[in-house]
């Protein structure tokens, strides 16, 4: 019947009939071809392990992500102020010589523009005047004529 031969309550007798089910259906499969397939099953323990070396893994990603858009933006942080340098040599150099011929420049088109109106404007007037001191009779017909 049981293991003891002593009477047992029904609930109890029930439970020991399932355990010696239970040892029987083990010992069956002891030492045989399906104790290998019961090996490669996974136990509780070794689903928390996955799952942690996952999370691990999730996390490791994400630092390794951290740590590259460090990196970028460290890289960033170097090239602007490469960046902003070579400007800045660029424009001490470079800008003056440029300042330097565009005023050149203006000062030349000034100069021909002032030549250009004096020989429009000026030049008529002192020709007059130096007619007349040489030939005041000249200055006189004009005047009078």
């Amino acid at each position: 019947m049981s293991r003891t031969d002593a009477p047992r309550p029904d609930g109890l007798e029930h439970a020991d009939e399932l355990l010696e089910k239970a040892e029987a259906l083990m010992r069956r499969h002891k030492g045989g071809a399906d104790a290998d397939a019961f090996d490669d099953l996974p136990v509780l323990t070794d689903i928390v392990e996955a799952e942690a070396d996952e999370a691990e893994a999730v996390e490791d990603e994400r630092e390794d992500e951290a740590s590259s858009e460090m990196q970028t933006v460290e890289r960033l942080i170097a090239l602007d102020a490469r960046l902003a340098r070579a400007i800045e040599d660029w424009m001490e150099i470079e800008l003056p010589q440029i300042i330097a011929r565009e005023f050149d420049a203006v000062g030349e088109r000034i100069r021909e523009q002032a030549l250009a109106h004096l020989r429009a404007t000026l030049l008529p007037q002192l020709s007059q005047d130096i007619s007349a001191l040489l030939d005041p009779e000249a200055d006189e017909d004009h005047d009078g004529g």
